[in-house]
């Protein structure tokens, strides 16, 4: 619980109103309960605002027809996150190795890290301090976590890859495992091994049940700030740029290359080699299958330039009036020529 006072300090806001109004949560506009502050970016939020049980409001510019009290601040949903990460609960696991936990005797792991009941961590495998291991987690041998880490129950870092600072995994999401890679020989396919790793950066956020695979030879890297999904598919030797974005389902087949700040949007897929330019943005459901420069716009299948994407995806929808049209003119045609026929007979 804080005071209005107390978060409008927060987020170095301006209140209008009763600072001593105490507040339970945030909350959106469309959800928010008696006690709670919730957030207003736009009219139809204010809207929203006007008819709820909201204690308090963040806003932009002050509405002089509520009669809650008022956090004026320049940017409502920033400061909508920075409560709301104060309002988060702090988790309640304890350092150090928990029974049932595995930890190999040759293992590095700090004495602030947390290694829960059947969690494992493998011979000279190095975990930071305050990382945390949730249940059924694995960290094989010779990889290496950084400080501050927290990992979801049954993820899997495979052996000799490399973790970050401060990076979040979700549960059942696989680091390391091996990259898609076989040589046709005769009518069988000999897989070929895959020697190398993955490297994640700093700050980076990965959803649950997702696979980065290991590179066959060399790294598969996931560069810092870099933000990816549920169920997301990044293949053997794929760099993934700084804060990038990656929605769910997405799939980068073998050697792609995302740039810095690249957006892929959901169920969009990459084909193998492609280079992908910094500040790209793909659009849901696209296949991208050449290279793309900078501050590329696609969609569609295969991806073309947004606008061109938006213009057949406008005629699509008048396909059917347009089939009719021509149904009409073929027969008029044919009208016609009867009748010119039989003019000239």
């Amino acid at each position: 619980m804080a005071t209005v006072k107390q978060l409008a300090e927060l987020v170095a806001g301006k209140i209008v109103g009763d600072e001593s109004v105490e507040i339970l949560q945030v909350a959106s506009a469309d959800d928010v309960r008696p006690g709670e502050i919730t957030f207003a970016v736009s009219k139809r939020y204010l809207d929203m605002v006007r008819e709820s049980p909201a204690a308090a409001v963040i806003v932009d510019a002050f509405a002089d027809d509520l009669s809650i009290p008022q956090i004026i601040v320049s940017n409502p949903k920033m400061a909508a996150i920075q409560i709301a990460a104060h309002f988060a609960p702090e988790s309640p696991i304890e350092p150090g190795a928990m029974q049932g936990a595995y930890i190999d005797p040759s293992a590095k792991v700090h004495p602030s890290a947390t290694v829960a009941a059947g969690a494992f961590v493998g011979a000279d495998a190095v975990l930071g301090p305050k990382s945390v291991l949730m249940p059924g987690c694995a960290v094989m041998e010779n990889a290496v976590v950084g400080e501050k880490c927290v990992f979801h129950p049954n993820v899997v870092i495979g052996s000799r890859c490399v973790v970050g600072d401060r990076v979040i995994i979700h549960a059942g999401t696989v680091i390391g495992a091996d990259g898609f890679g076989y040589f046709p020989v005769g009518d069988m396919q000999m897989k070929i091994p895959q020697l190398g790793i993955v490297e994640i950066g700093n700050d980076v956020e990965i959803g649950a049940n997702s696979c980065v695979d290991r590179a066959t030879v060399g790294r598969t890297t996931i560069g810092d700030g870099a933000k990816i999904d549920n169920l997301v598919q990044i293949a053997h030797n794929c760099h993934v740029g700084k804060n990038c974005i990656l929605v769910s389902k997405v799939g980068l087949a073998g050697s792609v290359r995302l740039g810095d700040n690249c957006v892929v949007g959901a169920r969009a897929g990459i084909t193998d080699n492609t280079t992908i330019g910094a500040k790209s943005m793909i659009a849901g459901m696209s296949g991208v299958s050449a290279d793309l420069p900078p501050g590329s716009k696609v969609g569609g299948l295969p991806a073309v330039n947004h606008l061109q994407w938006k213009r057949g995806l406008a005629a699509q929808k008048r396909l059917p009036g347009l089939l009719k049209q021509v149904d009409r003119l073929e027969k008029r045609i044919a009208e016609l020529e009867d009748a010119l026929k039989k003019s000239g007979d």
